[in-house]
């Protein structure tokens, strides 16, 4: 996703997580885990993942934020909450929008074969994007196990 957005490739991976129970609680891996991708003219993503424990924390689950995404840019900030709300706020003020349901599968196919007639680029991940991804995750694994920045593999 951050390399969609960025549109090139990452020059830095740096990872990390933790946990707030106990892995004999509630499964294992980390509570909480994320990481930054740095990129070339010194652009950075950060994304952060929290997994909640709503049976040991009670009522406490009712506080929790609902899913979403937090942007934050060199003109504002913006919140994206799942599936279908975002908000932003500028230099003009904030701002709302409900966005349009997601289409059907159908609608999605039929898109990607209109645009493949006519020799249009297909927005559908290649092969190369899911490759980049697993080496990406293998360098945040890599990243988190060695507590350090890693250069991205490149085989």
């Amino acid at each position: 996703w951050c390399r969609f957005i960025f549109g090139r490739e990452p020059t830095g991976v740096l990872g990390f997580g933790s946990r707030v129970l106990p892995a004999a609680e509630e499964g294992g891996g980390p509570d909480f885990q994320g990481f930054t991708l740095d990129f070339p003219g010194g652009e950075m993503a950060q994304i952060s993942i929290g997994r909640y424990h709503r049976a040991p924390w009670g009522e406490a689950g009712r506080f929790l934020p609902a899913p979403g995404f937090q942007v934050f840019t060199e003109r504002g900030v913006a919140w994206l909450e799942l599936p279908d709300r975002i908000q932003w706020a500028d230099a003009q003020g904030v701002h709302e929008e409900r966005l349009p349901l997601e289409p059907s599968v159908g609608e999605v196919l039929n898109d990607q074969f209109h645009r493949l007639v006519r020799g249009d680029q297909s927005l559908a991940p290649s092969i190369q994007d899911a490759l980049a991804v697993a080496r990406l995750t293998a360098d945040l694994l890599r990243s988190q196990r060695e507590g350090r920045r890693i250069t991205p593999s490149e085989c």
